[in-house]
């Protein structure tokens, strides 16, 4: 290793240590302040973040305004389960298109009949196939002979 990559590699390693510590040091600041607009009943607290995670916590902002945030939606998911009758539309709810066909299909999921993936053959069925059989191996001559007639389908 060079000594210009040693240096580089020195300088990154301080740099996300320097990261780390504005990140560590941001909560713990948060943590210690006290707190501020406790007795104010109109105290606005996202007017307080607009001021204090610009100035004072700015790394802590960003955080709790990618990690944190939560779409709002203007029904609860269980009504978007229920669809009869119910057209939802970008004017009656925010949740996405992608979430409301998620929250359908696993109701449609949770809501279906189980169906077996295995089909256990019925006593006509059988007979068909074991008369097929039986035509096939008899080596009639009548090869133009009919079928016998399919049975029923369930």
């Amino acid at each position: 290793m060079t000594e210009i990559e040693r240096k580089l590699k020195e300088k990154s390693e301080m740099r996300k240590a320097k990261r780390a510590r504005i990140v560590h040091n941001d909560l713990d600041r948060y943590l210690l302040d006290p707190m501020e607009g406790e007795e104010e009943a109109n105290f606005d607290i996202l007017n307080w973040w607009r001021v204090n995670g610009l100035s004072k916590y700015l790394i802590l902002a960003r955080v709790a305004k990618e990690i944190l945030a939560i779409p709002v939606s203007t029904i609860a998911s269980e009504s978007s389960f229920s669809t009869s009758g119910r057209i939802i539309d970008p004017y009656r709810s925010s949740l996405s298109p992608k979430m409301v066909e998620a929250l359908i299909c696993t109701q449609n999921w949770l809501r279906s009949i189980h169906v077996a993936l295995h089909h256990e053959p019925t006593i006509e069925e059988i007979e068909f196939c074991e008369e097929v059989e039986k035509e096939m191996t008899s080596g009639s001559s009548n090869k133009g002979a009919m079928l016998p007639p399919r049975p029923p389908k369930r």
